[in-house]
């Protein structure tokens, strides 16, 4: 259950306020009693102080707060103010919307000061508004904060660094905090803080804010302009899936085409701007290179505990008498990119554990491996030893099980002997290998490594050829993780049925890799294992 920073009353008070004594300049350039919209009243009727609005575009949510702050500027006493827009523009626009407020003001006239181009100082109450830019260094940070909009948040360059910087300043009681925004790709700052928003324990409300609920999306049609847009269904732009899912009016279906006209067809641009779903809001506006992904939700069973070295797991998982393999893709802990830990289970063929974190040094990250490794039944182990995997594996090496440790001829560097080191070539084995066995039902439970997965693209690189890769401002190191787990899981598989335990059906892998090489190896006394599961004669 959510916090609250606000009074119950909060939203309803607002809204009256804001018809009462508030104009705006409408759509036609007349200026117009602010009446609210169903989207900022659904907003306000459930405003908890810490909220996030990832939404369809123009819902008029900026201006909603802007007014509320406005409104809040005029009763509370030294109140301050801060809103924060992605671009210049967007900061000169939203701060016209604070003057035209003010010069509009149904009631008496308001004495205001201006001491910088964007900040108004309330004569009465001593209250502040500032609006400002993501990426001043300096934004928002000289005090307290009472009241912080940060507009387009998913647009700003450096969004966690600024963030973490400006909720110092924001005090525990009576305060409001919003983040809202498009989407702009899976992975993202804004994406992670979304979903997990949509926890229930989160202390962040959701407001998800999809274009079909806006009643303004829509065209008026006559009953023969119905009947011929439904007679015309476009499968190339998704028509019957969207009718049949989203139950869309036919006036609804005909804006929608409007729009992506508009967008010169492109459809992936179109659901990012005016998504239907929370998923569709960060899809990559790229084909995802993993054209079928079972996901699973499997609710209450996946738990998160960020103090237990950002562990997620199934808690059904792990089972005494059952297999898993632990795939690894190593990142330098410097807040860059992550080092992940996906956990994978051979009898249920599906995820059951991830570890995500960004700030681990490759040497410690060692011990998370081990620490998981053993969880899992002295799972076998498989990771990338590019740059700082190295440094991994070298720490890895002495605390666990060496016949527990990935190997392999052609996959794994000379130079450390076990993991896998990619290649272009090998890292294209591993990734369509991957693309087959999730093709085929491997289940997924995560949102994390969805999402990764949803936003790994093949990237046309020119007319004659093309590299698979993330899509722009998202990641992949759960992608990579992933399929170091699937390496492994795939050869483990095999030694498993060479040993004629009968568990599984062997996967015969299309990649340069062989078992060959590791099922020789074992004639001469070394060979991979589950320590204390399998025995060897």
């Amino acid at each position: 259950m959510n916090n609250r920073w606000l009074p119950e009353d909060y939203g309803t008070t607002h809204a009256e306020a804001i018809e009462k004594f508030l104009k705006v300049s409408n759509k036609s350039g007349s200026t117009v009693n602010f009446v609210p919209n169903d989207s900022q009243l659904r907003v306000l009727r459930n405003l908890s102080g810490r909220d996030i609005v990832p939404k369809a575009r123009q819902q008029g949510i900026s201006t909603l707060f802007l007014a509320c702050f406005f409104l809040d500027c005029l009763v509370y006493d030294n109140l301050r103010c801060v809103v924060i827009a992605h671009d210049a523009d967007s900061t000169e626009r939203l701060f016209q919307r604070v003057r035209f407020f003010l010069e509009n003001f149904i009631g008496d006239e308001i004495e205001t000061l201006s001491s910088t181009k964007r900040e108004i100082r309330f004569v009465a109450t001593g209250a502040t508004f500032y609006v400002e830019t993501a990426g001043n260094t300096k934004s928002g940070r000289s005090g307290t904060i009472n009241r912080l909009l940060c507009s387009e948040v998913a647009y700003w360059p450096d969004p966690k660094a600024m963030t973490a910087g400006l909720l110092q300043s924001v005090p525990a009681e009576n305060s409001l905090v919003v983040f809202e925004s498009t989407g702009n790709g899976a992975q993202t700052w804004y994406h992670r803080r979304c979903i997990t928003a949509a926890n229930p324990n989160s202390q962040y409300t959701l407001h998800f804010l999809n274009w079909k609920d806006f009643s303004e999306y829509k065209l008026t049609l006559s009953k023969d302009e119905e009947e011929m847009v439904y007679s015309t269904l476009d499968t190339s732009m998704e028509e019957p899936e969207v009718l049949a899912e989203h139950s869309l009016s036919a006036g609804q279906l005909a804006w929608r085409r409007e729009k992506i006209d508009e967008m010169d067809g492109d459809l992936g641009l179109f659901r990012q701007e005016y998504p239907l779903t929370l998923e569709e809001c960060f899809r990559s506006r790229g084909q995802s290179f993993f054209h079928r992904v079972y996901f699973e939700d499997i609710g209450d069973y996946w738990e998160t505990h960020e103090e237990s070295f950002n562990l997620s797991r199934d808690t059904r998982h792990p089972i005494p008498s059952y297999h898993y393999v632990l795939g690894a893709d190593v990142s330098g802990g410097v807040g860059g990119d992550y080092s992940v830990v996906e956990v994978l289970c051979l009898e249920e063929k599906r995820q059951v554990a991830e570890y995500v974190d960004n700030n681990i040094s490759p040497d410690a990250f060692a011990d998370i491996l081990v620490w998981i490794g053993k969880m899992y039944n002295d799972a076998w182990i498989n990771v990338e030893t590019n740059n700082h995997g190295g440094v991994t594996v070298t720490e890895l090496l002495p605390k666990y099980p060496r016949n527990c440790i990935f190997s392999s001829p052609t996959l794994s560097s000379a130079v450390y002997g076990v993991g896998t080191q990619t290649t272009r070539s090998s890292k294209l084995s591993v990734i369509g290998l991957l693309r087959k066995n999730l093709a085929e039902g491997f289940v997924v439970v995560s949102d994390y490594l969805r999402g990764e997965l949803s936003s790994f693209i093949e990237q046309p690189v020119s007319d004659l050829s093309s590299r698979l890769q993330a899509s722009a401002g998202t990641h992949d190191d759960a992608v990579m993780a992933f399929g170091m787990a699937n390496v492994a899981r795939v050869n483990f598989e095999e030694y498993l049925a060479y040993q004629g335990e009968g568990l599984i059906k062997v996967i015969n892998p299309k990649a340069d890799f062989t078992m060959r090489a590791i099922l020789d190896e074992k004639r001469n006394g070394g060979y991979p294992c589950n320590s204390g599961l399998l025995e060897y004669n």
